[in-house]
C-alpha cells in the first residue's frame, strides 16, 4: 500500500523492542498512501517466524517531506530523500525521525575529490522528531548520568533500556576511572544478565583491565553473544595464555552456530596443531556455508594438514568443507 510516483517507499525500519527476549515484540515502520507512514507492532514465535496475526498498527503519521503539498514532484525539493529512524529513548517512549534531506551519505564515504563540492547540510531543517509514549504508564523519567560515580555508571550498565546502557558505556570509557575496574569485573563473572556482561568485557578490554583468565570464564557463560563476544576480545592475547587458548579450542563443538563460527575465526592466532584439532572438531558440527568459509580462511599455510584431518572425519561434514573449497579453489582459478 504505497504512493506510486515516489521511489522511496515500503518498509524504512525495524526495531526490537528492549524486553524482545521475554516479549517477543518488534516494531516496523513504513509508508502508506496519503502520503504517510505507520508504525505497527508484531511478536515473533518461538520458531523465529512472525505471526501475521499479531500485527498492531500504533498509528499513522504525515511525513514532513509531503506536509501541505510543500514538495510536489517536479520542484527542487521533491528529489530529498524521505528518510525515518526508530529508537527507544531514556524514558521509555519511542522516538521516530521523520527527515527530508538532500544527502544522506556520510562525507567520509565519498571520494574525497567531490566532497569540497557538496553542501552535506542541504535540507538540515526538514525534519521533525515523533515522541510515542504508551497511553498507560506514561513516559519515565530519564536517568540522571552526568556527574554519575564510576559504580552508578556500572550499574546502569544492567539497565533494560539500550540508551541508558549506551550511554553509561561512553561514559565509563571517556572517564577509565580505575574506581570502576572491580565493579567491572564484578559485571564479567555475573552470569544474570547477558548485556550487562558483553559491556563489561569490552569496557574492560578498553581500558586494558581485561585478564585471560576472566576472557576464559566468560567462554563459559550461559548466554552465547556472551561466549561469542569473549571469543572476539581472546584474537589478540590467545599467545599469552595456555588456559585461555584452551578454552577456545573448547567451543569449537559449541552448541551454538555463531559461537562455532567466531571460534574458528579465533583459531587462525593459535598453534598448528591445537588449530588443526579444533577445527575438524568444529567440521564435525552442522556446518553451514558461513562455516565452511570461515573454516577455509582459518586453514592459512596449514590447509593440506586440515584437509587430511578433514577426510579422516567419522562423517561426511569434512568432505562437503573439502567440496567448497574445490568450488572456491576453480573461481580463483
Amino acid at each position: 500500500n504505497i504512493t506510486p510516483g515516489y521511489a522511496e517507499n515500503g518498509f524504512l525500519n525495524l526495531l526490537f523492542h528492549h524486553k524482545f527476549e521475554t516479549n517477543h515484540k518488534f516494531y516496523v515502520n513504513y509508508t502508506k498512501t496519503g502520503p504517510k507512514f505507520g508504525i505497527a507492532e508484531f511478536t515473533m514465535k518461538e520458531d523465529f517466524t512472525v505471526d501475521p496475526t499479531t500485527f498492531k498498527e500504533l498509528g499513522t503519521f504525515p511525513q514532513y517531506a509531503f506536509r501541505d503539498g510543500a514538495f510536489p514532484v517536479g520542484t527542487a525539493n521533491s528529489t530529498n530523500h524521505v528518510g525515518s529512524m526508530m529508537a527507544f529513548g531514556p524514558d521509555g517512549c519511542l522516538y521516530v525521525v521523520d527527515f527530508c534531506r538532500k544527502w544522506v551519505e556520510h562525507p567520509d564515504f565519498v571520494p574525497a575529490d567531490l566532497r569540497a563540492g557538496v553542501d552535506w547540510r542541504t535540507g538540515e531543517s526538514l525534519g521533525r522528531i515523533w515522541r510515542i509514549r504508551a497511553k498507560a504508564g506514561g513516559a519515565g523519567a530519564p536517568p540522571k548520568l552526568a556527574g554519575a560515580s564510576s559504580h552508578q555508571l556500572a550499574r546502569a550498565l544492567e539497565s533494560p533500556n539500550g540508551w541508558t546502557r549506551d550511554q553509561a558505556h561512553r561514559l565509563l570509557l571517556e572517564q577509565k576511572d580505575p574506581a570502576a575496574r572491580k565493579a567491572l569485573q564484578r559485571l564479567a563473572r555475573q552470569n544474570e544478565n547477558p548485556q550487562a556482561t558483553v559491556h563489561a568485557l569490552h569496557l574492560l578490554r578498553a581500558c586494558g583491565w581485561l585478564s585471560p583468565p576472566l576472557l576464559a570464564r566468560a567462554l563459559g557463560h550461559d548466554h552465547p553473544q556472551v561466549r561469542r563476544n569473549a571469543l572476539l576480545l581472546s584474537e589478540t592475547c590467545l599467545g599469552d595464555s595456555t588456559g585461555l587458548a584452551t578454552a577456545v579450542a573448547q567451543c569449537a563443538g559449541d552448541p551454538d552456530a555463531q559461537v562455532r563460527f567466531q571460534a574458528v575465526l579465533a583459531a587462525v592466532s593459535l598453534a598448528k596443531g591445537t588449530r588443526r584439532e579444533m577445527m575438524a572438531a568444529a567440521s564435525a558440527q552442522p556446518c553451514d556455508e558461513w562455516l565452511q568459509a570461515a573454516l577455509l580462511c582459518a586453514a592459512g599455510d596449514d590447509a593440506p594438514a586440515m584437509l587430511g584431518a578433514l577426510l579422516d572425519a567419522p562423517d561426511s561434514t569434512g568432505a562437503s568443507v573439502l567440496c567448497r573449497s574445490e568450488e572456491h579453489t576453480s573461481e580463483l582459478q
